[in-house]
């Protein structure tokens, strides 16, 4: 273990390490004479501006999950990485603001370092940003790497699985260099500029001189004419003033002009040394001096391409690793979207337009999307030139009969604004409804998993009392048992599904948000909606379980409701979880939905059914009701005319899909 094993040592006051020394010291001081620490260095101006520029480049960018296609690739808005990534990484910061922070920490401290919350079942669920300075990497005497953080002065442990670290440039492959402690020297030297600056100009005098006296002056009047000289003259507010001296005084001045000690040329080679430390153009931070309209851009896609692109790159291989398990790297994984930033001016990408569409490397909607323009009809029909064709089928394309009729269709007559405007609203809640169809049923498979593994406890426990109370022969035992474990098991339930309540609601506001054209965030209302709906989840799981068992032994004969009740609990294990998943994912996302349109404005939604469906929820498909009401309310029948369907009487009020079980139905926003 050698080398790595030695990485357990941490500072100590005999062993300092040199956040250690800052802390004591406010810096190490370097040979400008100023103390320069990750802190004080950010009240440089260049240092600021190149710091900004740098977290806001990576901020700004959205950090994407995709599903690899084939050869190809396609976002992954259902999978629950996707609203982490892009949205929220937590409760309490947008998607922006944590890579800004995450970012910051790299260029100001070499390191960043992220807490990885997890679900039950090991999902990633939220991401934490943890303090640079008070966060280092270990590894164990057995080659296991962990971390190690102080909050509030106590240290606490995390495992290397739980910790999202991306390290910026350095030798040992597990921490970056701190970027202000290499450039300390450079920095002092602009500490130093600054102070000097500051100084000189606080002084008003253009330099320090010398005043003459031929007499020699005693010590109490030498004290007197110093300070009536500094009152007079020193200070900005008092430069300039004419000095009136007396009695054959003479002033001489003497030192060096800040001219002549090149002051302002200092100050602006400082610009460019801090630029070189950051890779970025000088003009990003302020120094236009050598930028022209001609190259500004062409330094700018450079910054894009060395600078902005390996830092993405180091960030999401961190994230790829870190966060998608081995089975789901395979399949999934996170990339910034860099395209918007990439960009040329207007002129470049029409002229790349055009040639893209011309040779039919792109189509219509292909380019308007890259324009974040929305498609329009006929838009995905690829174009080629006719005069570029394989020589072997030249005599194909000229063969045209003389004969040959024009069989193309006529025209179709122009639309109205209102017809125009009802078949777009149409489009985009079928494309809302396709992308949560999909989130439905791919959380019914993670609220399938879930359950079973829950039901697995349920039933360990049941069995227990079962045996417990049977083998006495005590029906009533039995039943006590049940009230008892069911009391507060609605409290287990909500603990073990939160999370995945939690992640499915993110992804369906992103869905409403996309729907709706404008971002939903995961406010304090849904927040208060999502415990709520898992509260109402954990009652709905205890009650209906409960009430299973306490109808199987008020209905069965006493030497008979040990196996009958066994029997129900083998179709539990086999059948339950499957029910339960495909009724919550409808249910949930459902609500969820409607409780975004609520935060978003919406007034009105419409039913909205999939594929072939029942009658029952045929005779709803369209169905257009405030957000506030109901689409069919407690004992209000729904009496389908076939002869065939048997009438449908709800015992509560329907808001939302599901409208019985297997329904498989949605909402859409009636705008």
């Amino acid at each position: 273990m050698g080398i790595l094993a030695r990485m357990e040592r941490r500072s100590t006051l005999n062993n300092p390490s040199t956040s250690l020394i800052d802390f004591f010291t406010g810096g190490s001081e370097v040979t400008s004479g100023v103390r320069v620490n990750n802190v004080t260095a950010l009240n440089i101006s260049a240092v600021w501006a190149a710091v900004r520029v740098l977290t806001d480049s990576i901020a700004v960018l959205s950090l994407l999950t995709h599903e690899r296609v084939g050869e190809g690739k396609q976002r992954a808005p259902d999978h629950p990485l996707y609203s982490l990534l892009k949205l929220r990484p937590n409760p309490y910061m947008s998607a922006f603001t944590f890579w800004e922070t995450f970012e910051g920490h790299i260029e100001t401290w070499g390191n960043a370092y992220a807490e990885i919350e997890r679900d039950r079942a090991g999902r990633p669920i939220a991401l934490w940003p943890l303090r640079p300075d008070k966060t280092t990497v270990h590894v164990d005497t057995q080659g296991r790497k962990f971390y190690v953080t102080r909050v509030d002065g106590q240290e606490i442990r995390l495992p290397a699985e739980d910790v999202l670290h991306v390290p910026g440039f350095g030798f040992d492959g597990f921490q970056g260099y701190n970027p202000i402690t290499k450039a300390r020297e450079s920095l002092g030297l602009t500490m130093a500029a600054e102070k000097f600056g500051a100084s000189f100009f606080g002084s008003g005098a253009k330099v320090a001189g010398v005043l003459k006296h031929n007499e020699t002056l005693g010590a109490e009047a030498t004290a007197r004419l110093r300070k009536d000289w500094e009152d007079l003259h020193t200070g900005l507010s008092n430069s300039h003033r004419v000095a009136i001296l007396e009695e054959g005084m003479d002033f001489t001045q003497i030192g060096v002009a800040p001219e002549d000690a090149q002051f302002l040329g200092t100050r602006k080679f400082q610009i460019s040394e801090v630029a070189r430390w950051f890779k970025v153009p000088p003009h990003m931070i302020g120094d236009l001096e050598r930028s022209t309209n001609n190259n500004i851009e062409h330094q700018s896609l450079e910054f894009l391409k060395y600078t902005i692109l390996p830092r993405t790159t180091r960030i999401e291989q961190a994230v790829n690793h870190e966060l998608f398990s081995a089975v789901e790297r395979a399949k999934y994984f996170a990339e910034f979207n860099v395209d918007d930033l990439l960009r040329g001016d207007t002129a470049a990408r029409s002229k790349f337009y055009r040639e893209m569409w011309g040779i039919g490397a792109m189509t219509q909607n292909e380019i308007r999307a890259k324009e974040n323009m929305n498609p329009v009809d006929g838009g995905d029909r690829r174009f080629v030139p006719l005069n570029m064709v394989p020589d072997d089928m030249v005599e194909d394309v000229l063969d045209v009969s003389d004969d040959e009729e024009d069989d193309d269709p006529p025209p179709p007559p122009p639309e109205s604004d209102d017809e125009r405007n009802t078949r777009e609203l149409d489009l985009r809640a079928r494309r809302s409804v396709t992308l949560r169809k999909r989130q439905s049923d791919s959380y019914q498979r993670i609220i399938d998993e879930a359950a079973a593994r829950e039901l697995k406890k349920e039933i360990r426990q049941v069995r227990r009392g079962l045996k417990s109370a049977f083998g006495a022969r005590d029906g009533v035992k039995f039943r006590q048992l049940v009230d008892e474990f069911y009391e507060h098991h609605n409290e287990t339930v909500r603990g073990a599904f939160i999370g995945i309540l939690r992640s499915y609601l993110e992804v369906v506001i992103g869905a409403v948000g996309d729907e709706l054209g404008s971002e939903v965030e995961l406010n304090q209302t849904l927040e208060r909606f999502l415990e709520e709906y898992a509260d109402a989840f954990g009652t709905r799981w205890a009650g209906e379980s409960a009430q299973q068992l306490r109808a199987l032994i008020r209905d069965t004969e006493p030497d008979e409701v040990e196996e009958v009740i066994s029997q129900r609990l083998d179709e539990w294990e086999q059948k339950r979880s499957a029910k339960i998943a495909h009724r919550e994912a409808n249910r949930s996302g459902n609500a969820f939905a409607k409780a975004a349109y609520e935060t978003a404005g919406v007034l009105s939604i419409r039913w909205f059914t999939v594929g072939e469906n029942c009658v029952l929820c045929d005779m709803l498909d369209g169905r257009v009701i405030a957000i506030a009401d109901n689409f069919l309310n407690r004992g209000e029948v729904l009496d389908p005319e076939d002869g065939q369907t048997a009438p449908l009487e709800p015992r509560s009020h329907i808001s939302h899909p599901p409208l019985h079980g297997g329904c498989n139905c949605f909402i859409v926003a009636n705008l």
